[in-house]
């Protein structure tokens, strides 16, 4: 998957249910709740890969 796609959602059927998610979805989370110091950091990484990578590639930021 390419960084700047990170934030693209997908969609998870389950049943009769559609749920949309991405990457960034889980790392966003993890940021506001995290307490593992190590994890944390790696998922804050991430973020600004997207972000970095939303510019260069003339995307949208959406983080």
């Amino acid at each position: 998957m390419a960084a700047q796609d990170l934030d693209t959602p997908y969609v998870l059927h389950i049943g009769s249910s559609d749920y949309q998610y991405s990457v960034m979805d889980y790392v966003r989370a993890y940021i506001y709740m995290g307490e593992d110091a190590k994890t944390l950091e790696l998922v804050k990484s991430l973020y600004y890969y997207n972000k970095t990578a939303d510019v260069y590639a003339g995307g949208e930021n959406n983080g």
